[in-house]
């Protein structure tokens, strides 16, 4: 997975949900859920690779803490392979 573009498509629930990134004066990346898609802020200053490492980071965090708001102990797993597949 390419995390740092616009466009990219990511797992969610049995579907898969557009990332749309935005290039903004934030001090770190942040991801969020809404109407549908996932959606990120980045550092207009970051280059791609630091952008795609913390936005697959900030991905594997989300995706956890969805989990734990489900009660759902087996996303541990799935976790560590979606995490495989963003490397």
């Amino acid at each position: 997975m390419n995390l740092q573009s616009s466009g990219e498509k990511l797992p969610y629930l049995g579907r898969h949900y557009l990332l749309k990134v935005h290039r903004e004066t934030v001090v770190h990346v942040s991801l969020t859920f809404y109407q549908n898609r996932f959606i990120a802020a980045a550092p207009l200053n970051w280059s791609q690779e630091q952008v795609q490492e913390a936005l697959k980071d900030q991905f594997i965090q989300w995706y956890r803490q969805q989990a734990d708001s489900r009660g759902l102990t087996v996303w541990g797993c799935i976790v560590s392979v979606i995490a495989g597949q963003l490397l």
